[in-house]
């Protein structure tokens, strides 16, 4: 009887071990999940911010070419072009 017992401990024993190793794995998985987000997250927000700035600068790329090509209209006597 007490070897039906010993293996049992030394079961459960086994079946806790395994337990605690599952749980570690997950916690290690749902932590690195959540790292990943964060980061895509990050690079998703620094790739709108650079879209935004690229868009800012054609902006004002195209107001200074219709600002030139308004003076040279002027200095030739042109009416200025539309807008």
């Amino acid at each position: 009887m007490n070897s039906l017992l010993a293996a049992e401990v030394a079961h459960a024993r086994q079946t806790l071990v395994a337990a605690k190793n599952a749980s570690a794995r997950a916690r290690k998985v749902a932590t690195e999940t959540r790292v990943y987000s964060h980061d895509a997250r990050l690079r998703m927000l620094q790739a709108v911010q650079r879209a935004m700035q690229i868009g800012q600068r054609v902006a004002d790329m195209q107001a200074e070419h219709l600002e030139l090509q308004g003076e040279s209209s002027a200095r030739l006597g042109c009416p200025p072009p539309p807008r």
